[in-house]
């Protein structure tokens, strides 16, 4: 069977921190000339990156893990499992990878019933329930972060993070400071929470507004997410030197003129942080299990990032933080060259590797 004969099934989650990397190898597998088909939840950005690459997809149906109804959820699981079964069934994948949650859970167990091959992606430092459950039948288990976490030691293999071609791509600084009407003489400040978890470090920035005014040093972009708006209007009123964005497809650009990264600290971020080599402020996400702290103290560890956990104090004191990580950015910036969590192309290597052998 040749390569343009094959086709892989590519399931992921809900969230960025699923559906980028399942993007990337994705991308990667079909340089290979391997046929690749998507199977994600219905989320409105999966659906515009899926489009925006002309990709093949489906959508898969999800069970809502709550306490209300729980008696029915087994018998939806069940019925999603025989809706996933007949997906395989119908188009003879060869292979499957899923990159985590809940919701490729069916997909998976329909996969294994049907005795094709399993590949995993972990993003998070720590791993979740889905991974730690197929990780015994996996073909192979690929890990962000080195930390195994008592996985079958056989089947698992630490890889990085697989990035998108496009978040890697390097940008003149003057070319983008210049598109962005900035002063050049100014180090750059890039703010960003993700979709869920922006709101707080907006705050974080806004209630703080007047000692970067007063400092002058900085010019701040803020991707704000639903709050723009707000953002916007403050900025505008103390006549802050910044941008602000609800989304920014590009990060690419911002990456390339940013001196400075204030973010979550989600495995795809700490990955870019690295590729990019920008010291940052790292301020995790403090729900969905807490992995997010995990993932920072990594990096932490290493000195290549300035952790602060999330408390309702740091809003108050957070010039005295961001002054202390000014003392040590150099530090962070020199950390930052010795730290690697990217994939450069292990995934799908060992991913066309194992398909060539079944030949």
């Amino acid at each position: 069977m040749h390569n343009k004969e094959k086709k892989i099934a590519i399931v992921s989650g809900p969230t960025g921190g699923h559906f980028f990397p399942a993007l990337s190898i994705g991308d990667s597998l079909i340089e290979k000339g391997i046929k690749v088909k998507f199977f994600v939840p219905e989320r409105g950005f999966i659906i515009n990156w899926l489009n925006k690459r002309n990709y093949n997809f489906s959508i898969i149906p999800e069970v809502k893990i709550s306490k209300k109804g729980i008696f029915i959820i087994p018998f939806k699981f069940l019925f999603n499992i025989f809706k996933c079964f007949i997906f395989i069934q119908k188009e003879n994948f060869v292979a499957i990878v899923g990159t985590g949650s809940y919701t490729t859970f069916p997909f998976l167990v329909a996969g294994k019933i049907l005795r094709k091959d399993i590949y995993l992606h972990e993003q998070n430092y720590i791993p979740g329930k889905v991974t730690k459950f197929f990780s015994i039948l996996s073909r192979r288990t690929f890990l962000t972060f080195p930390y195994r976490n008592k996985l079958p030691e056989k089947k698992v293999v630490v890889t990085g993070f697989p990035l998108l071609k496009e978040f890697k791509i390097h940008i003149s600084k003057e070319e983008i400071i210049e598109n962005f009407f900035l002063d050049k003489n100014k180090k750059v400040i890039v703010v960003f929470g993700g979709s869920q978890s922006a709101s707080f470090l907006n705050k974080l920035i806004t209630s703080n507004i007047d000692y970067f005014v007063k400092k002058n040093d900085f010019h701040i972009i803020i991707i704000a997410g639903k709050e723009k708006v707000k953002v916007e209007e403050i900025f505008f009123k103390k006549k802050v030197s910044g941008i602000v964005f609800d989304f920014y497809y590009n990060m690419n650009e911002l990456y390339s003129i940013a001196d400075i990264v204030i973010s979550r600290a989600g495995a795809g971020t700490i990955s870019e942080l690295t590729y990019w080599k920008i010291p940052s402020i790292l301020i995790p996400y403090p729900f969905a299990g807490g992995h997010q702290f995990f993932n920072a103290m990594f990096l932490q560890e290493k000195d290549a990032c300035f952790l602060i956990p999330q408390r309702e104090e740091i809003v108050y004191n957070f010039p005295l933080y961001f002054e202390k990580f000014l003392g040590n950015y150099e530090k962070i910036k020199k950390a930052l060259e010795k730290v690697k969590i990217y994939d450069d192309g292990k995934i799908v290597n060992i991913i066309t590797g194992a398909l060539n052998e079944k030949k």
